[in-house]
């Protein structure tokens, strides 16, 4: 359904849910803990593995369950007629191409960068305010490990991968398995390239190289100590990046359709259980509004918070 602001909102919940189903597009809001498999089969990698996990459900099989009698293309497409992906724990909009026609069209404007895909995630330690936004760019290598994947930054033999990125607020907390307060940004961010593990492995390398004392986003298994992931599920239970932008040509129309899916309530309580650094967080706003490097946001994630304001 539309908002007030004419976006087509997803309602995250702890199952999918279908936001949108118009013109041969589905809009899908996928949870946390919902694998994205189709990618992994395509390259040959990780999907049997994570079937193997009782906890991971499939979302390629429930969208072929919940839509294939209505769209029959999605029964028999490989991919479910799944445009792109997202991390396993990483919630959000996905498209869905229900014909031949809507699906190879979706999938030539994501390969030409027609799409517009924004997400929000919350990084150990504080932004300086000199740093607090612009943009990354740091090429990206991905290797086997395990039989699953890593990325790593690679100067000689990585691709080119950009990220643009605001600081939106200042947060902390006292942690009780450390014995000190832990600080955190939440932070807005716009993919211009689509690497595996893109947003996670540049907010890992931009905190390295200011020398913040823990590196990653807030309980990323994958790139944060086993120790930093057990004091985070104190007060967050899944890694906290959520995709909540993504604008998407009309396949019929000369316009712009613009999906906003608002954080999920695990993400919320988890900010509330930190305690908001109010000087820090007007600090950044001021140097976003001088910046202006993302696209003004209007009525949908900054005025969830109203410290924050835009």
């Amino acid at each position: 359904w539309l908002n007030e602001h004419g976006d087509i909102e997803c309602q995250p919940s702890r199952e999918p849910t279908v936001a949108y189903d118009h013109d041969g597009t589905v809009v899908v809001c996928k949870p946390a803990f919902w694998t994205v498999t189709v990618g992994n089969i395509e390259k040959g990698g990780r999907a049997s593995k994570q079937r193997s996990k009782s906890w991971v459900k499939q979302l390629d099989q429930w969208i072929r369950d919940t839509l294939g009698r209505k769209h029959p293309f999605l029964r028999w497409n490989a991919r479910a007629g799944l445009v792109h992906r997202l991390d396993v724990q990483t919630s959000g909009p996905l498209l869905v191409g229900t014909s031949p026609r809507s699906f190879n069209a979706l999938r030539e404007n994501l390969h030409r960068k027609t799409f517009y895909k924004e997400y929000v995630a919350l990084m150990h330690g504080s932004l300086p305010v000199h740093s607090c936004v612009g943009s990354l760019k740091y090429n990206l290598l991905t290797v086997a490990e395990g039989g699953g994947c890593r990325t790593i930054v690679n100067d000689v033999k990585g691709q080119y991968a950009e990220t643009l990125f605001e600081a939106v607020a200042a947060y902390e907390r006292w942690s009780e398995e450390k014995g000190e307060r832990q600080y955190f940004t939440l932070v807005r961010l716009q993919l211009l390239t689509g690497r595996t593990h893109q947003i996670r492995v540049h907010l890992q390398a931009l905190a390295r190289d200011l020398g913040l004392p823990v590196q990653g986003i807030v309980c990323d298994y994958k790139y944060l100590s086993s120790w930093e992931v057990r004091a985070d599920m104190r007060f967050c239970k899944r890694v906290f990046l959520h995709a909540w932008r993504l604008h998407f040509p009309a396949l019929n129309a000369d316009e712009m359709n613009r999906v906003w899916c608002p954080l999920p309530p695990e993400l919320h309580s988890a900010l509330e259980m930190l305690d908001m650094n109010t000087s820090l967080t007007r600090q950044y706003r001021d140097r976003r509004l001088k910046e202006k490097l993302l696209p003004e946001d209007k009525g949908s994630c900054l005025h969830n918070f109203p410290e924050i304001g835009r």
